[in-house]
């Protein structure tokens, strides 16, 4: 990576010495893939952290929770482990 840098740079400083015009492209260039990393990245943060922070639920979700089981208490009687809603229990 770094001998590529360097080749990058004299090469870059050579054509800046030899030719104005394309040291502009070259300068040009540079910034337009400055940018394009730029939105590139955000672009990607922003889908990461969407799918981090809005993963699916795969079960049911209460209350802004997932859980992976849920069981009719229909009766009313039996005994809840999770969180109970109305006449079923959800846990994980």
């Amino acid at each position: 990576m770094w001998y590529v840098l360097n080749v990058c740079t004299v090469t870059a400083s050579h054509y800046a010495v030899s030719d104005p015009e394309r040291a502009k492209r070259f300068g040009r260039t540079s910034i337009g893939m400055s940018v394009a990393g730029i939105v590139f990245t955000v672009v990607a943060l922003i889908i990461i952290f969407t799918v981090v922070v809005h993963k699916s639920c795969k079960g049911w979700k209460r209350d802004g929770v997932c859980y992976n089981y849920r069981h009719a208490n229909e009766n009313g009687y039996l005994y809840c482990s999770g969180v109970k809603s109305g006449n079923y229990c959800y846990y994980n």
